[in-house]
């Protein structure tokens, strides 16, 4: 059982990490570490200082941790984030800053969605978000087309048949924040429409992706790309098949 510590007690581990952060950026690094830690529970926003040099951070297997400051968007030029077998329950937006990100870890959380602003890691090429709490990935993962690689087992992943008409969709598809920006048109909505599509993404079968509309018509563009979409990917894979058989 993990002991609870005082509230000086966690401050004591964020100022001793603090301090690790300023001698890292003394000394130049570029990567740093932060593991098996049962005791932190937030990362400090002081983790931002790291900025001028760092593109590797791991701060993983912390299983009290729960939360990420805004400011990790500011490491503009991480790589490699791995943020796996945590306790974090969300990602910061910000997220979305991190534009040269080319591998992301955040497997083995209790993540119930990841950011829409994921469709700014243009250069992400490898995705790990299994064993979490998310029923579908974000409209933006369509646009990844650097990504090589995705893991999304072991997750309560939602099925064509948990979404099949309007009724389901409400009931079962993930809702929509209270203000965002429209999966179609990148504006602003306060109230939208939600759908949920399947696709083929690096190789896994049906993955969910959910789509945030802001009207009626939008939804039935939305539709027709995706449904464009998927006949894409059927072809694509018919295209593959062929090709196997005939180096057999």
């Amino acid at each position: 059982m993990t002991a609870h510590l005082s509230e000086t007690e966690e401050e004591a581990v964020e100022d001793q990490l603090c301090e690790d952060f300023h001698d890292a950026l003394e000394r130049g690094e570029t990567s740093f570490y932060f593991c098996h830690n049962h005791e932190l529970k937030r990362l400090p926003d002081e983790v931002k200082i790291l900025k001028p040099n760092l593109t590797v951070l791991h701060i993983d297997n912390c299983y009290q941790l729960s939360s990420l400051p805004p400011s990790i968007g500011n490491l503009t030029s991480l790589t490699w984030l791995n943020l796996s077998y945590n306790n974090l329950e969300a990602l910061p937006s910000e997220i979305g800053k991190l534009r040269h990100l080319e591998r992301l870890h955040v497997n083995n959380n209790r993540l119930s969605e990841l950011p829409h602003e994921i469709w700014n890691l243009k250069q992400l090429q490898e995705l790990q978000a299994d064993t979490n709490h998310i029923k579908a990935l974000p409209s933006g993962v369509l646009e990844m087309r650097s990504l090589r690689t995705l893991f999304v087992h072991n997750n309560p992943l939602l099925r064509p048949d948990d979404v099949a008409d309007e009724a389901s969709m409400k009931l079962n598809a993930p809702q929509p924040p209270p203000a965002g920006d429209c999966d179609q048109s990148r504006c602003r909505f306060r109230e939208c429409f939600v759908h949920v599509s399947f696709h083929t993404i690096c190789d896994v079968p049906q993955v969910p992706v959910v789509h945030y509309l802001a009207s009626q018509q939008l939804l039935e563009q939305k539709r027709a790309v995706c449904e464009e979409r998927l006949q894409e990917e059927a072809q694509r894979h018919k295209q593959t098949v062929q090709l196997q058989a005939a180096d057999a």
